[in-house]
């Protein structure tokens, strides 16, 4: 599945909701699984994918907006795409290693291209937790690297450490960006924390190796909650995901 970053279709002359007013695509009324669309939402929206019918982008509008929480899109109203984002989290512990190597690589750029994993889940549908963990083990599948070559898509000042400490336990080097990072646990063997880093209104969690890490001001690690194996850990957070489903 290839999608576009910068979904260029939208700005296509010839998509039909070009000259529509925006409202069309919007059903009135309370839509959430609690309070089904009214008939009246019902019949707005069949109005507005009668317009989406005819269009040549439906189907890369379709494709790209799966986690779009309102409106009609790529000739879907909101509660159709909220029933295939529920059938694609169901169906997510059972994809084949490739398929998820595959989902993985697409939200690390997805990510990587925005900086939000609000953008991803956005952009696929998938769950921001989903989404991180198929971004993970995507890293975890590629060749390990020299520790003296800078993580993919990093700059040239990877090794540029800040000279003030932050707020929490140490610089990180992750996703292409210098964050603040609290750290949660570390292997036995020292190669790579377990780092906890804001991500929009939340936080987001990533394994990082340990020449990615620079502790404030040269101090010894920071008291940290368990030494954690990682295989294990791996193994349970799946196990878990997975009866979640």
């Amino acid at each position: 599945m290839l999608i576009d970053l910068e979904r260029r279709w939208m700005w296509r002359p010839d998509r039909a909701c070009a000259s529509v007013p925006l409202k069309v695509f919007f059903p009135p009324g309370p839509t959430n699984p609690r309070n089904p669309p009214s008939q009246a939402a019902l019949d707005a929206a069949e109005q507005a994918k009668r317009i989406c019918a005819g269009c040549p982008v439906m189907l890369e509008c379709r494709r790209d907006t799966l986690g779009e929480p309102y409106g009609v899109w790529g000739g879907e109203a909101e509660w159709e795409r909220r029933e295939r984002r529920r059938q694609v989290a169901a169906s997510a512990a059972s994809w084949p290693e490739a398929t998820r190597l595959a989902w993985g690589r697409l939200c690390r750029d997805l990510y990587n291209a925005s900086g939000h994993w609000s953008r991803v889940q956005e952009r696929t549908g998938l769950s921001g937790r989903l989404a991180q963990t198929l971004v993970s083990e995507y890293i975890r599948s590629q060749p390990r690297k020299n520790a003296s070559a800078p993580p993919e898509g990093a700059i040239t000042r990877v090794l540029d450490w800040p000279e003030k400490p932050g707020t929490k336990h140490a610089w990180v080097w992750h996703g292409g960006r210098m964050k603040d990072a609290h750290i949660r646990g570390v292997t036995p063997d020292g190669s790579h924390y377990y780092v906890s880093v804001a991500s929009g209104h939340s936080h987001s969690h990533a394994w990082v190796q340990r020449e990615y890490v620079r502790i404030y001001g040269g101090k010894s690690d920071p008291p940290l909650k368990e030494r954690l194996n990682r295989a294990e850990y791996d193994r349970i957070r799946a196990a878990a995901r997975r009866k979640a489903a």
